[in-house]
């Protein structure tokens, strides 16, 4: 199978491809085969494309490999790393990459938190009086809500307010102007920053930083997600064979309780 007649080939029970072909090619995938047997498949494979295999930089042990091809002037290099066993994940087989590891959020290691990391929990962040359109938003890490009538400088007084209370120092001067404002306070090594523009009659403010942890229950009804989304907060593989796991849990939840990306 081939995303494109520019790609490369892609192990059949690929399910779960990232894709880049626009400058140089970048590829994250995974395959229920073993290593030796991911590279015989591209051994195969690459040269029905026009690629030549090369050997200089060819290497290939237990668990992993790096597999050079040319093909005129473009060359590329298919990395491959055998997955370790992962209890409730049947087949997890060989992770195949191809260009920047950067770009994939599979490959992003699990966030570690300090034991005695300052901060305070999003769920316990004290909300202004009035303030609508509340979203927790876990991924992006960040509190978006909005208040009326009030402007970006009251907002501000009452984050300066709150935060100083809880023994936080301010950063800086910021941004105080009547239409925005933007603050940050800092405990340690841990920083949260408000954010409020003016928005008509109202202010929309965001509250973020390295300083709110999220280990707690939020304070909201659980909504649904996609299945990518899913997959990255639960540190799953990506592949479709989660799918019947990811449906169950969002049957549990109403159908009118909103969605997220």
């Amino acid at each position: 199978m081939n995303v494109s007649n520019k790609s490369l080939p892609i192990p059949p029970d690929a399910s779960w491809i990232e894709f880049d072909n626009s400058t140089d090619l970048k590829m994250v995938a995974t395959t229920n085969m073993t290593l030796p047997e991911t590279a015989a498949f591209f051994d195969a494979e690459m040269p029905q494309e026009g690629w030549i295999a090369r050997e200089a930089g060819r290497k290939i042990d237990e668990k992993r490999g790096w597999l050079p091809y040319i093909r005129g002037q473009r060359d590329v290099q298919i990395r491959l790393v055998a997955l370790p066993e992962k209890e409730g994940e049947p087949g997890r087989g060989t992770r195949i990459l191809v260009g920047d590891e950067r770009t994939s959020w599979q490959l992003a290691p699990a966030a570690k938190a300090p034991k005695d990391q300052a901060g305070i929990e999003a769920a316990d962040f004290t909300l202004p009086k009035g303030a609508s359109a509340i979203k927790f938003d876990s991924d992006q890490k960040q509190i978006e809500f909005e208040l009326a009538d009030s402007a970006p400088p009251k907002v501000g007084e009452q984050f300066v307010k709150q935060m100083e209370e809880l023994g936080w120092k301010r950063d800086g001067a910021g941004v105080q102007a009547d239409d925005y404002v933007f603050l940050t306070y800092e405990m340690g090594k841990a920083e949260i920053q408000l954010r409020a523009r003016a928005d008509g009659k109202k202010s929309s403010v965001i509250v973020s930083g390295d300083g709110l942890l999220w280990t707690k229950p939020l304070p909201t009804a659980p909504v649904r997600i996609s299945y990518e989304t899913w997959m990255r907060r639960n540190r799953k593989t990506a592949s479709l064979e989660h799918l019947d796991e990811f449906a169950a849990e969002m049957r549990k939840i109403p159908a009118d309780s909103g969605r997220t990306p």
